[in-house]
């Protein structure tokens, strides 16, 4: 488990099969409201949106570093 750089809080656990894939997709679409993304991270977390606009940028990055590194691990691995 990550720690958050600023606050040095563990980063919460990830879970990914809470999104579904067009809400994964509409992370990286330019036209998609910042509070979707938001609600959508939150998901994958277990935060709220609230808890996650609150973050200190560099606990956001690093929040989103490990969803990413997550999201790129093969299927197989039993922490997925």
């Amino acid at each position: 488990m990550a720690i958050f750089p600023v606050s040095g809080k563990e980063i919460p656990e990830i879970d990914l099969r809470q999104i579904t894939v067009a809400e994964w997709r509409n992370l990286f679409s330019s036209s998609q409201p910042e509070h979707e993304g938001d609600l959508t991270i939150a998901k994958a977390c277990g935060l709220t949106v609230e808890e996650i606009q609150a973050l200190p940028l560099f606990d956001f990055r690093a929040l989103f570093k490990e969803i990413i590194e997550k999201s790129s691990k093969p299927l197989d691995d039993p922490k997925n």
